[in-house]
């Protein structure tokens, strides 16, 4: 219980700190070495991107009592098994780059981008669906 709980507070001011990282210096970010035991920037941006996927999934469906209710911790552990990772690694790696901001910027812009993506997508594809059936 203590264990989801830290999880739930540590995943809280994961999203509170992005809310709050600085500008941007790509040069810097294009230069910058990763060390080999951090999750790289690539995959890094999509387990956050899951990360925030399964949250808001859980939000979209608390008021909903026909759906039934999984723990985020079973969300948070469905995603790390996903990119080969687990929460210690998940928590270092962004402490890391809570230290190199703008690596954390550039990741949070592109997963802005993959979000717009996906919603054209589903908009494109709900667009289609109705059609279809007219």
């Amino acid at each position: 219980m203590k264990d989801s709980i830290s999880m739930k507070i540590f995943i809280s001011v994961i999203l509170l700190i992005t809310i709050v990282v600085g500008c941007k210096n790509e040069e810097a970010t294009a230069t910058y070495q990763i060390p080999e035991n951090i999750i790289q920037p690539e995959t890094m941006k999509k387990v956050l991107l899951d990360i925030q996927l399964a949250e808001a999934y859980i939000q979209s469906v608390k008021a909903d009592t026909t759906v039934h209710k999984v723990p985020i911790e079973e969300y948070y552990q469905q995603v790390f098994a996903l990119h080969e990772t687990n929460f210690e690694e998940f928590k270092k790696s962004f402490e890391y780059y809570t230290h190199v901001p703008d690596s954390l910027q550039k990741m949070y812009e592109d997963m802005l981008n993959m979000l717009s993506k996906m919603e054209t997508n589903l908009r494109t594809d709900e667009k289609y669906r109705q059609g279809i059936k007219k």
